[in-house]
């Protein structure tokens, strides 16, 4: 598992680093932290999940199996490799007492903790960036001895000599495995995270250790029911209930439980352990049905074996009849060569006698030809003994395979039914799941509903409220145009006045233009006339002034220039 960025603010937080620390424990055989540069005392509060291990119970055994802190890029003294020693001397060098609490709650959380350092892999190792990704470029040649050498080490005493390797498990047991972390992750009310803080996540881990310990010791007492041979179904039961009821008592008394009994998480591992009372019915008759067939496997395996003694029996009885047998051919073979070599002496010598004894020979191999002839009455007996004991054994075998096929149709049957069972129960699991979620849903979708009801109403409250704004500020602009129109009404007025004054005035200046030039007309004349007396009372006088000076005094007096007038 990736866990890059844990302990790092910029990327996680104290809730995020105790899940994943949580998670890694609970499914990984072997826990890496990688680190860079030196052990630290700030480092130890990132596995602030263990610091309540360091009060926990002495007897309580270690929650996780391994920890290894991986220094990359060492800067601490030349000794590479692995260094025990590292997390006791920050302990020793460590004046803060939390710090102290923190070490001594991971060297009791795990059942081994070390430390290995690993030098920079060499200056040659360079890094690239390319469309904002950064990429290392390696060759293998260009990586430090020392780096390769500490490497090495690492990776030996990782995957050969670690304490507790991984197991190999089937997709089924992982899929369970991960089912159950993940109800103890998530909580089903409210669909988040149970876990938010070091403390409940310790809890968690030393009531789930509690847990298992209890379920083993029920399955440990489920296996030896088998061989307690219960005669009846009641009795069985009995048995069984009291082996959960030792479980429920096994699992109260452990002092996890009783320091955390009042947890949620304690109750439902607790409900978890009674409701295997439940199946205990179906259980019981499971069980009986595969004691009946064991004691009837017995009893089958008892007969099979007396018949194959009687079958070997039988047959060594054969085997001494065929020995005897082939001993009484080669006697006889050995007697008519004896009387085949006698007669042809008796015949050579002529002796009479010599034929009395080869005829009484004669009587005498008659006889054993007759018990050569019983001999043979019994073999046939004998063997058709042993083709009936074939015969017997060919049809025990054959009630033997129809009776394995019974029991296996009975196991296949019974496998089936509790195949059903399950499917029956995990399908009423996946309803019961199902309606759950259903149940989640519609409340989903009811508080969505409500919020979009809410949203709607708000929506339209907003849209009235600035419809109303946008009214007030119609009515407002409106009331602008008036008071503009108004004012431009005035305005219009007021120019319409100022032009019929304009008008007035222009009729009044051209009025009064007429009546000046008329004016100046009349006093033109009356000049002319002034000044045609004058002239004449100066022709008149002898001492009268030059024409053009009493012209220009009089022009002066008049205001007459260039015989024009103008009115000031």
């Amino acid at each position: 598992m990736d866990c890059q960025g844990t302990g790092d603010a910029r990327l996680s937080s104290p809730t995020l680093d105790n899940l994943i620390l949580y998670m890694g424990v609970q499914m990984a055989s072997i826990q890496i932290l990688n680190l860079k540069g030196v052990l630290q005392a700030t480092d130890l509060e990132r596995l602030d999940l263990c610091a309540d291990y360091a009060e926990a119970d002495p007897e309580s055994k270690a929650l996780f199996n391994s920890l290894v802190f991986l220094i990359r890029d060492w800067e601490g003294d030349d000794e590479l490799g692995e260094k025990k020693e590292e997390l006791n001397d920050i302990m020793k060098e460590a004046k803060a007492e939390v710090i102290k609490k923190f070490g001594r709650g991971i060297k009791r959380a795990f059942r081994s903790v070390t430390t290995y350092a690993l030098p920079h892999p060499g200056p040659n190792i360079t890094r690239s960036s390319d469309d904002g990704k950064t990429k290392v470029r390696v060759n293998f040649v260009d990586i430090g001895e020392d780096y390769l050498m500490a490497a090495k080490h690492f990776f030996h005493r990782l995957f050969i000599e670690s304490p507790k390797p991984s197991e190999l498990q089937r997709g089924k047991f992982i899929v369970k495995k991960f089912r159950s972390l993940r109800d103890r992750i998530i909580d089903p009310d409210i669909g988040g995270i149970k876990i938010q803080t070091a403390s409940e996540a310790f809890q968690e881990s030393l009531l789930g250790q509690a847990f298992i310990e209890s379920t083993e010791f029920y399955d440990s007492m489920m296996t030896k029911v088998y061989d307690q041979h219960l005669e009846t179904e009641e009795e069985l039961l009995t048995v069984l209930l009291n082996i959960v009821d030792e479980t429920v008592e096994n699992f109260r008394n452990k002092k996890t439980i009783q320091k955390y009994k009042e947890s949620s998480t304690s109750k439902k591992y607790l409900e978890l352990l009674v409701q295997k009372k439940e199946g205990l019915t179906e259980k019981t008759k499971f069980i009986m049905d595969a004691t009946n067939l064991k004691r009837e496997k017995e009893v089958f395996e008892k007969k099979i074996l007396q018949q194959q003694r009687s079958v070997e029996e039988l047959k060594a009885k054969y085997e001494k009849l065929a020995e005897q047998r082939k001993q009484e051919v080669q006697e006889k073979k050995t007697q008519q060569k004896t009387l085949a070599d006698e007669a042809a002496a008796a015949v050579k010598k002529g002796v009479s006698g010599q034929l009395g004894k080869v005829k009484e020979k004669e009587v005498l191999m008659e006889e054993n030809r007759g018990k050569r002839r019983q001999l043979e009455e019994k073999e046939a007996l004998l063997k058709r003994n042993v083709a009936e004991a074939k015969g017997r054994e060919k049809l025990e075998a054959e009630r033997r395979e129809k009776l394995e096929a019974e029991r296996r149709e009975k196991l296949e049957a019974e496998r089936r039914k509790k195949m059903e069972a399950e499917r029956r129960e995990k399908l009423e699991a996946e309803k019961r799941e199902k309606l759950e979620k259903e149940k989640q849903q519609a409340l989903l979708e009811k508080q969505r509903a409500e919020l979009k009801q809410k949203e709607k109403e708000n929506q339209k409250r907003q849209e009235v409220m600035e419809a109303e704004k946008k009214m007030k500020e119609m009515e407002q602009q409106m009331k602008e145009c008036k008071l503009k129109e108004e004012q431009q009404k005035k305005e219009k007025d007021e120019l319409e006045r100022l032009k019929t004054e304009i008008k007035k005035k222009e009729t009044t200046r051209e009025r009064l233009l007429r009546q000046a030039e008329e004016r100046m007309r009349e006093e033109r004349k009356r000049m002319e006339q002034l000044a045609e007396q004058l002239k004449q009372k100066n022709e008149q006088q002898d001492d009268a002034v030059p024409e053009e000076r009493w012209i220009g005094r009089a022009e002066d007096k008049i205001g007459v220039k260039d015989k024009s007038c103008t009115i000031l």
